[in-house]
Protein backbone atom coordinates (compact mmCIF):
# COMPACT_ATOMS: atom_id res chain seq x y z
CA UNK A 1 0.00 0.00 0.00
CA UNK A 2 1.57 3.25 -1.15
CA UNK A 3 0.90 6.68 0.33
CA UNK A 4 2.67 9.19 -1.93
CA UNK A 5 6.13 8.31 -0.70
CA UNK A 6 9.38 7.13 -2.24
CA UNK A 7 8.85 3.72 -3.96
CA UNK A 8 11.77 2.11 -2.16
CA UNK A 9 9.86 2.32 1.11
CA UNK A 10 7.35 -0.23 -0.03
CA UNK A 11 7.53 -3.89 -0.69
CA UNK A 12 5.33 -3.53 -3.53
CA UNK A 13 8.98 -3.00 -4.50
CA UNK A 14 10.88 -5.46 -2.25
CA UNK A 15 14.01 -3.51 -3.33
CA UNK A 16 16.09 -6.66 -2.98
CA UNK A 17 19.52 -7.79 -4.04
CA UNK A 18 20.58 -11.18 -5.44
CA UNK A 19 21.15 -14.09 -3.07
CA UNK A 20 24.38 -14.40 -1.14
CA UNK A 21 25.00 -17.78 -2.73
CA UNK A 22 24.06 -19.38 -6.04
CA UNK A 23 20.81 -21.19 -6.67
CA UNK A 24 20.12 -24.25 -8.78
CA UNK A 25 19.65 -23.15 -12.44
CA UNK A 26 16.05 -22.09 -13.06
CA UNK A 27 13.67 -22.77 -15.91
CA UNK A 28 11.26 -19.82 -16.20
CA UNK A 29 7.77 -20.20 -17.64
CA UNK A 30 4.93 -17.75 -18.22
CA UNK A 31 1.47 -19.32 -18.03
CA UNK A 32 -1.74 -17.48 -18.90
CA UNK A 33 -5.04 -18.57 -17.38
CA UNK A 34 -8.46 -16.90 -17.73
CA UNK A 35 -10.49 -15.33 -14.96
CA UNK A 36 -14.16 -16.27 -14.92
CA UNK A 37 -14.89 -13.27 -17.17
CA UNK A 38 -12.25 -14.46 -19.66
CA UNK A 39 -9.68 -11.74 -18.90
CA UNK A 40 -6.12 -13.05 -18.54
CA UNK A 41 -4.05 -13.71 -15.44
CA UNK A 42 -0.33 -14.28 -15.99
CA UNK A 43 1.66 -16.69 -13.81
CA UNK A 44 5.44 -16.46 -13.63
CA UNK A 45 6.78 -19.86 -12.62
CA UNK A 46 10.43 -20.68 -11.96
CA UNK A 47 11.48 -24.35 -11.72
CA UNK A 48 14.83 -25.74 -10.59
CA UNK A 49 16.24 -27.71 -13.47
CA UNK A 50 16.04 -31.49 -13.07
CA UNK A 51 14.81 -31.42 -9.45
CA UNK A 52 11.72 -33.63 -9.73
CA UNK A 53 8.71 -32.79 -7.55
CA UNK A 54 9.37 -29.69 -5.42
CA UNK A 55 7.51 -27.40 -3.03
CA UNK A 56 6.12 -24.11 -4.28
CA UNK A 57 7.09 -20.75 -2.79
CA UNK A 58 4.34 -18.28 -3.67
CA UNK A 59 5.64 -14.70 -3.67
CA UNK A 60 2.80 -12.17 -3.40
CA UNK A 61 3.83 -8.77 -4.74
CA UNK A 62 2.64 -5.57 -3.08
CA UNK A 63 0.97 -2.44 -4.41
CA UNK A 64 1.78 -0.28 -7.41
CA UNK A 65 1.27 -0.64 -11.16
CA UNK A 66 4.63 -2.37 -11.51
CA UNK A 67 5.30 -5.84 -12.84
CA UNK A 68 6.00 -8.88 -10.70
CA UNK A 69 8.66 -9.64 -13.33
CA UNK A 70 10.53 -6.36 -12.83
CA UNK A 71 14.19 -7.09 -12.27
CA UNK A 72 14.49 -6.51 -8.50
CA UNK A 73 11.45 -8.64 -7.66
CA UNK A 74 12.35 -11.33 -10.20
CA UNK A 75 15.90 -11.56 -8.85
CA UNK A 76 14.46 -12.15 -5.41
CA UNK A 77 12.20 -15.05 -6.25
CA UNK A 78 14.81 -16.67 -8.50
CA UNK A 79 17.19 -16.65 -5.53
CA UNK A 80 14.93 -18.35 -2.97
CA UNK A 81 16.34 -21.84 -3.56
CA UNK A 82 19.87 -20.54 -3.06
CA UNK A 83 18.90 -18.78 0.15
CA UNK A 84 17.46 -21.93 1.68
CA UNK A 85 19.90 -24.40 0.09
CA UNK A 86 17.24 -26.66 -1.41
CA UNK A 87 15.35 -26.88 -4.71
CA UNK A 88 12.03 -25.05 -4.72
CA UNK A 89 9.74 -23.73 -7.42
CA UNK A 90 8.50 -20.16 -7.19
CA UNK A 91 5.32 -18.50 -8.40
CA UNK A 92 4.46 -14.83 -8.83
CA UNK A 93 0.98 -13.91 -10.05
CA UNK A 94 1.18 -10.81 -12.22
CA UNK A 95 -0.86 -7.76 -11.38
CA UNK A 96 -3.48 -6.88 -13.99
CA UNK A 97 -2.83 -4.52 -16.85
CA UNK A 98 0.90 -3.91 -16.42
CA UNK A 99 3.60 -4.42 -19.02
CA UNK A 100 5.94 -7.31 -18.23
CA UNK A 101 8.97 -5.89 -16.44
CA UNK A 102 7.36 -2.48 -15.77
CA UNK A 103 9.09 -0.74 -12.85
CA UNK A 104 8.39 2.27 -10.66
CA UNK A 105 7.23 5.34 -12.53
CA UNK A 106 5.17 3.38 -15.06
CA UNK A 107 1.78 4.83 -15.94
CA UNK A 108 -1.19 2.89 -14.58
CA UNK A 109 -3.46 1.44 -17.26
CA UNK A 110 -7.25 1.42 -17.21
CA UNK A 111 -7.08 -2.36 -16.87
CA UNK A 112 -4.92 -2.07 -13.77
CA UNK A 113 -7.31 0.40 -12.15
CA UNK A 114 -10.29 -1.76 -13.07
CA UNK A 115 -8.92 -5.02 -11.65
CA UNK A 116 -6.52 -4.03 -8.87
CA UNK A 117 -8.17 -4.55 -5.50
CA UNK A 118 -7.36 -6.75 -2.54
CA UNK A 119 -10.37 -8.96 -3.27
CA UNK A 120 -9.55 -9.40 -6.97
CA UNK A 121 -5.92 -10.18 -6.30
CA UNK A 122 -6.94 -12.83 -3.78
CA UNK A 123 -9.17 -14.39 -6.45
CA UNK A 124 -6.34 -14.22 -9.01
CA UNK A 125 -4.01 -16.12 -6.68
CA UNK A 126 -6.65 -18.73 -5.89
CA UNK A 127 -7.26 -19.13 -9.63
CA UNK A 128 -3.52 -19.64 -10.20
CA UNK A 129 -3.39 -22.33 -7.51
CA UNK A 130 -6.45 -24.04 -8.96
CA UNK A 131 -4.73 -24.22 -12.34
CA UNK A 132 -1.53 -25.65 -10.87
CA UNK A 133 -3.42 -28.34 -8.96
CA UNK A 134 -4.44 -29.86 -12.28
CA UNK A 135 -1.45 -29.09 -14.49
CA UNK A 136 1.73 -28.81 -12.38
CA UNK A 137 3.22 -32.31 -12.49
CA UNK A 138 6.42 -30.90 -10.93
CA UNK A 139 4.68 -29.68 -7.76
CA UNK A 140 4.77 -31.81 -4.58
CA UNK A 141 1.55 -30.22 -3.23
CA UNK A 142 3.11 -27.94 -0.62
CA UNK A 143 2.89 -24.11 -0.67
CA UNK A 144 5.07 -21.72 1.32
CA UNK A 145 3.62 -18.25 1.17
CA UNK A 146 5.35 -14.86 1.43
CA UNK A 147 3.76 -11.43 1.08
CA UNK A 148 4.49 -7.85 2.15
CA UNK A 149 2.26 -4.78 2.61
CA UNK A 150 -0.68 -5.26 0.20
CA UNK A 151 0.95 -8.59 -0.61
CA UNK A 152 0.66 -9.58 3.05
CA UNK A 153 -3.03 -8.69 3.15
CA UNK A 154 -3.57 -10.85 0.07
CA UNK A 155 -1.39 -13.67 1.43
CA UNK A 156 -3.37 -13.83 4.68
CA UNK A 157 -6.52 -14.57 2.66
CA UNK A 158 -4.78 -17.08 0.40
CA UNK A 159 -3.44 -18.89 3.48
CA UNK A 160 -6.94 -18.96 4.98
CA UNK A 161 -8.53 -20.48 1.89
CA UNK A 162 -5.78 -22.81 0.62
CA UNK A 163 -5.16 -26.09 2.48
CA UNK A 164 -1.83 -26.69 0.70
CA UNK A 165 -0.23 -23.71 2.49
CA UNK A 166 2.17 -25.01 5.16
CA UNK A 167 3.76 -21.80 6.48
CA UNK A 168 3.39 -18.09 5.77
CA UNK A 169 5.41 -14.89 6.24
CA UNK A 170 3.38 -11.67 6.39
CA UNK A 171 5.56 -8.57 6.35
CA UNK A 172 4.67 -4.89 6.77
CA UNK A 173 1.01 -5.85 6.96
CA UNK A 174 -0.05 -4.86 10.47
CA UNK A 175 -3.32 -6.69 10.94
CA UNK A 176 -4.65 -5.30 14.20
CA UNK A 177 -5.91 -1.80 13.32
CA UNK A 178 -8.16 -0.92 10.34
CA UNK A 179 -6.75 1.49 7.79
CA UNK A 180 -9.38 4.11 8.56
CA UNK A 181 -7.95 4.42 12.08
CA UNK A 182 -4.39 4.30 10.76
CA UNK A 183 -5.08 7.39 8.63
CA UNK A 184 -6.65 9.23 11.54
CA UNK A 185 -4.10 8.41 14.22
CA UNK A 186 -0.79 7.78 12.42
CA UNK A 187 -0.84 9.25 8.91
CA UNK A 188 -2.67 12.26 7.53
CA UNK A 189 -4.37 13.40 10.73
CA UNK A 190 -1.79 12.29 13.28
CA UNK A 191 -1.43 15.02 15.94
CA UNK A 192 2.15 15.76 14.86
CA UNK A 193 1.27 15.94 11.15
CA UNK A 194 -1.51 18.52 11.06
CA UNK A 195 -2.03 21.94 12.60
CA UNK A 196 -5.83 21.69 12.65
CA UNK A 197 -6.67 18.10 13.55
CA UNK A 198 -10.43 18.63 13.76
CA UNK A 199 -10.54 19.99 10.22
CA UNK A 200 -8.23 17.21 9.03
CA UNK A 201 -10.44 14.52 10.56
CA UNK A 202 -13.60 16.04 9.09
CA UNK A 203 -12.08 16.22 5.60
CA UNK A 204 -10.59 12.73 5.82
CA UNK A 205 -13.81 11.13 7.01
CA UNK A 206 -15.74 12.86 4.23
CA UNK A 207 -13.24 11.58 1.65
CA UNK A 208 -13.33 8.01 2.98
CA UNK A 209 -17.13 7.99 3.01
CA UNK A 210 -17.17 9.22 -0.59
CA UNK A 211 -14.88 6.36 -1.57
CA UNK A 212 -16.98 3.78 0.25
CA UNK A 213 -20.20 5.11 -1.30
CA UNK A 214 -18.73 5.09 -4.83
CA UNK A 215 -15.93 2.48 -5.09
CA UNK A 216 -15.20 3.26 -8.72
CA UNK A 217 -11.99 2.34 -10.56
CA UNK A 218 -12.25 5.65 -12.45
CA UNK A 219 -11.12 7.86 -9.55
CA UNK A 220 -7.90 7.69 -7.53
CA UNK A 221 -6.81 9.02 -4.17
CA UNK A 222 -3.39 9.28 -2.50
CA UNK A 223 -1.50 8.10 -5.56
CA UNK A 224 -2.38 7.37 -9.19
CA UNK A 225 -2.24 3.61 -8.54
CA UNK A 226 -4.80 3.70 -5.69
CA UNK A 227 -8.32 3.74 -7.13
CA UNK A 228 -11.44 4.23 -5.07
CA UNK A 229 -12.16 0.55 -5.79
CA UNK A 230 -8.83 -0.45 -4.28
CA UNK A 231 -9.24 1.69 -1.18
CA UNK A 232 -12.73 0.36 -0.54
CA UNK A 233 -11.24 -3.14 -0.11
CA UNK A 234 -8.53 -1.89 2.27
CA UNK A 235 -10.18 0.58 4.64
CA UNK A 236 -12.00 -1.70 7.09
CA UNK A 237 -9.83 -4.82 6.82
CA UNK A 238 -8.44 -6.25 10.06
CA UNK A 239 -6.39 -9.34 9.20
CA UNK A 240 -6.67 -10.56 12.80
CA UNK A 241 -10.18 -11.73 11.90
CA UNK A 242 -8.78 -14.45 9.62
CA UNK A 243 -5.27 -14.96 11.02
CA UNK A 244 -6.80 -16.02 14.35
CA UNK A 245 -8.20 -19.17 12.67
CA UNK A 246 -5.06 -20.21 10.80
CA UNK A 247 -3.66 -23.47 12.14
CA UNK A 248 -0.27 -23.23 10.43
CA UNK A 249 2.91 -21.41 11.55
CA UNK A 250 2.75 -17.70 10.74
CA UNK A 251 5.57 -15.18 10.94
CA UNK A 252 4.65 -11.51 11.28
CA UNK A 253 7.64 -9.30 10.37
CA UNK A 254 7.38 -5.56 10.86
CA UNK A 255 9.70 -2.58 10.94
CA UNK A 256 9.84 -0.76 14.27
CA UNK A 257 10.28 2.50 12.35
CA UNK A 258 7.30 2.00 10.03
CA UNK A 259 5.42 5.28 9.87
CA UNK A 260 4.64 5.74 6.16
CA UNK A 261 3.23 2.37 5.13
CA UNK A 262 1.48 0.46 7.92
CA UNK A 263 2.23 1.69 11.45
CA UNK A 264 4.03 -0.81 13.65
CA UNK A 265 1.28 -0.27 16.23
CA UNK A 266 -1.04 -2.31 14.00
CA UNK A 267 1.28 -5.34 14.14
CA UNK A 268 1.66 -4.94 17.89
CA UNK A 269 -2.12 -4.81 18.29
CA UNK A 270 -2.46 -7.94 16.16
CA UNK A 271 -0.14 -9.81 18.49
CA UNK A 272 -1.92 -8.46 21.58
CA UNK A 273 -5.25 -9.72 20.23
CA UNK A 274 -3.85 -13.12 19.28
CA UNK A 275 -2.18 -13.64 22.65
CA UNK A 276 -5.38 -12.61 24.43
CA UNK A 277 -7.08 -15.52 22.65
CA UNK A 278 -4.64 -17.98 24.23
CA UNK A 279 -1.66 -19.92 22.85
CA UNK A 280 -0.83 -18.82 19.33
CA UNK A 281 0.99 -20.30 16.35
CA UNK A 282 2.01 -16.77 15.25
CA UNK A 283 5.59 -15.58 15.74
CA UNK A 284 6.52 -11.88 15.70
CA UNK A 285 9.76 -10.31 14.54
CA UNK A 286 9.97 -6.55 15.01
CA UNK A 287 13.00 -5.22 13.16
CA UNK A 288 14.49 -2.15 14.92
CA UNK A 289 16.34 -0.81 11.87
CA UNK A 290 13.47 -1.14 9.38
CA UNK A 291 10.65 1.10 8.19
CA UNK A 292 7.88 -0.19 5.94
CA UNK A 293 10.10 -1.92 3.41
CA UNK A 294 13.31 -3.89 3.46
CA UNK A 295 14.95 -1.39 1.12
CA UNK A 296 15.93 0.96 3.94
CA UNK A 297 17.84 -1.72 5.86
CA UNK A 298 21.63 -1.62 5.47
CA UNK A 299 22.62 -4.16 2.76
CA UNK A 300 24.49 -6.68 4.92
CA UNK A 301 21.73 -6.76 7.50
CA UNK A 302 19.12 -6.92 4.76
CA UNK A 303 20.70 -10.05 3.34
CA UNK A 304 20.78 -11.67 6.78
CA UNK A 305 17.15 -10.78 7.40
CA UNK A 306 16.04 -12.17 4.05
CA UNK A 307 17.95 -15.40 4.62
CA UNK A 308 16.41 -15.69 8.09
CA UNK A 309 12.86 -15.13 6.83
CA UNK A 310 13.14 -17.56 3.92
CA UNK A 311 14.73 -20.24 6.07
CA UNK A 312 11.96 -19.75 8.66
CA UNK A 313 9.43 -20.05 5.84
CA UNK A 314 10.85 -23.39 4.68
CA UNK A 315 11.07 -24.62 8.30
CA UNK A 316 14.85 -24.56 8.37
CA UNK A 317 17.21 -23.12 11.01
CA UNK A 318 17.43 -19.30 10.99
CA UNK A 319 20.27 -19.04 13.49
CA UNK A 320 20.01 -18.91 17.30
CA UNK A 321 17.32 -16.49 18.41
CA UNK A 322 16.12 -15.33 14.98
CA UNK A 323 16.78 -11.78 13.79
CA UNK A 324 18.57 -10.48 16.93
CA UNK A 325 21.36 -12.95 16.18
CA UNK A 326 21.99 -11.03 12.96
CA UNK A 327 22.27 -7.60 14.59
CA UNK A 328 18.94 -6.47 13.18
Amino acid sequence: MKLKAAPWLFIGAFALFPAAFASVPNIERTITVPRVDGSPVQLFVSLPEGAGKVPLVLMVDGSGCVSSKREDFRANYLAVGGRVGRPVATLAVEKPGVETGASWGSKCSETFLRYYSIDQRVLDHLRAIQHLRKHASWWNGEIYLYGWSDGGMIAAHVAAYTPEVKRVVLGGTGGGIPMTIQFEQYFMCAPDRTKDRDACLAGLRKQIQEIKDNPTPLKTWSGDDNSYRTWATRFDAIEYNIIRDLNIPVLIAHGAQDRDGTPVESARELMRLLKADGPTNVEYWEIPSMGHGIGNVEPVRREKLLNAMYNWLLAQPTGPGGPPAFGL
